[in-house]
């Protein structure tokens, strides 16, 4: 695990972290500065908020109480926290150290990883009684840089669709329009964040569950490359750790604190700023499969392609070519692994065969899948990947960052891709919904979306960046970049905490 003084050594950090140390006189600047409202609070980024709680302006308890006021007040409409934790809260607040990079800051955690005595239920209803009792490298990286856990956020059962409406704890509704998905898996995660409950989430990405939800809620989300980051067993071949967030450098500092130092592709370290390199930028709107998206999302990709032109990137329309129906065989031979998993995990701990009263039709659908595919199908998915990072690696030489859509269209309604579908035609329109971010997932390969526009009716539309293997800096470099020439920390859901 990464040292708390290697990552204070990282300058914008450092300055953040240092009041406790450099004799800033915090009494004194708390009594010369008016106390903060709840909407000041909210508007704040995770660092900006650590930074006052640092300075004096705010105590880590006044942060937690009003953190707690948010969630009973807002949430209720918005259903992005299922399993509260405020005693935790209380007790790591009240021994939060002024030095932690994120110290005193709320967040909330997605329930598809473990954390130590809180309910482990990965939304399904054959979990609902797992507790795990030991601490993951993971919950030790954030629970080290002072973070203040509220809660879990909802997911879908397993992470196995792009939309949180589980069965177990119902539906999540995006803040920005509370009839639509804020996406899956960690819906409940870039919801919590969106409607300003709390300035930073946990997520997790296997075939886009971090992008997708990043790209309907308007958040920076950013999948990083295989095996980087802390908890990321070998087994997870196509998923990866990371959060949701407003700003790029909430991003870039997770990134920091859980990133493993022994990552074959060398260490990011936390990258503070913009380049003035130049970069080498493809893109197309097309995706594997030869469809285009919907108007408004490929007017907003071909705007961020003449904004990067713009700033002086060499820009120039280029498809990554793939197979997306050879693609998609071989990635659901291993998303159908999953569940299949699941249900023996299942059968142990409840000691019986699982029925309807356990998963949820599409996982039973995926064990069936699992079940009929042939001998050897997972070994065959992970050879095509393989060579599909290959060819990848190849075209990364020519070009440093890939530029796409996130999503063929805009959220979509809630119901539309909900546990009520027939799985198989669920699958056919995730499909087709999902189709661009789980390439990302098979090479391996960093990717990242960013809020840069709005559809007319006011609902965030994400462009998604992907670079060669272990390039996180230099998509965080571009991110700041576009952060600044395009701004978006002044737009707020409607439903959010700031325009309550």
């Amino acid at each position: 695990m990464m040292k708390r003084r290697d990552f204070l050594g990282h300058s914008a950090v450092a300055t953040l972290a240092a009041g406790a140390s450099t004799g800033i006189a915090a009494n004194a600047l708390a009594k010369s500065q008016p106390k903060l409202t709840s909407s000041e609070l909210a508007k704040l980024d995770a660092l900006g908020l650590a930074e006052t709680i640092r300075t004096g302006q705010v105590s880590a308890l006044e942060v937690l109480d009003d953190t707690i006021a948010r969630i009973e007040t807002l949430d209720p409409k918005i259903n992005s926290v299922v399993i509260k934790t405020f005693d935790i809260a209380r007790q790591q607040a009240s021994k939060s150290k002024p030095q932690g990079v994120f110290a005193g800051v709320p967040y909330v955690y997605k329930n598809l990883a473990p954390y130590k005595d809180v309910p482990f239920t990965g939304g399904s209803r054959a979990f609902v009684n797992r507790i795990p009792k030991t601490a993951n490298d993971l919950q030790k990286s954030i629970d080290g840089s002072g973070a203040v856990l509220m809660g879990m956020s909802n997911s879908p059962e397993f992470g196995l669709v792009a939309t949180t409406e589980p069965v177990l704890y119902g539906a999540t509704h995006n803040p920005w329009d509370l009839t639509r998905s804020p996406g899956g898996s960690s819906g409940g995660s870039a919801a919590a964040v969106a409607a300003g409950l709390v300035p930073i989430a946990t997520a997790s990405d296997g075939g886009g569950s971090i992008r997708v939800p990043a790209c309907q809620c308007g958040l920076v989300g950013l999948k990083y490359s295989r095996y980087r980051e802390y908890s990321s067993l070998k087994t997870g071949f196509l998923s990866s750790k990371g959060c949701l967030s407003h700003s790029v450098r909430d991003t870039a500092a997770f990134l920091a604190v859980t990133e493993r130092p022994d990552f074959k592709g060398g260490k990011v370290g936390y990258v503070t700023a913009a380049s003035k390199q130049r970069l080498r930028i493809a893109y197309h709107t097309e995706d594997a499969n030869g469809l285009q998206p919907h108007a408004e999302v490929k007017q907003a990709i071909e705007s961020t392609a003449k904004l990067l032109a713009g700033l002086g990137h060499h820009v120039e329309e280029k498809k990554f070519e793939l197979n997306g129906e050879e693609l998609m065989y071989h990635f659901l031979s291993l998303w159908s692994s999953s569940p299949a998993a699941k249900k023996v995990e299942a059968e142990a701990l409840l000691g019986r065969a699982i029925d309807s009263r356990d998963f949820e039709p599409m996982s039973f659908y995926l064990i069936e899948m699992y079940k009929n595919r042939p001998e050897g199908s997972i070994q065959k998915a992970v050879a095509y990947f393989k060579t599909l990072a290959e060819s990848a690696a190849k075209f990364y030489q020519q070009y440093d960052v890939y530029l796409s859509p996130v999503l063929n269209q805009v959220a979509v309604k809630l119901g539309e891709h909900g546990p009520k579908i027939d799985p198989k035609n669920l699958i056919e329109s995730s499909v087709a919904y999902v189709s661009h971010t789980p390439t990302a997932n098979a090479t391996g390969l960093p990717s990242l979306s960013l809020p840069l526009h709005w559809s007319d009716a006011g609902l965030p539309i994400g462009s998604l960046f992907t670079a060669g293997y272990g390039q996180e800096a230099k998509l965080l470099a571009l991110a700041y970049e576009l952060e600044a020439a395009q701004p978006w920390q002044g737009k707020w859901a409607p439903n959010s905490v700031v325009n309550l």
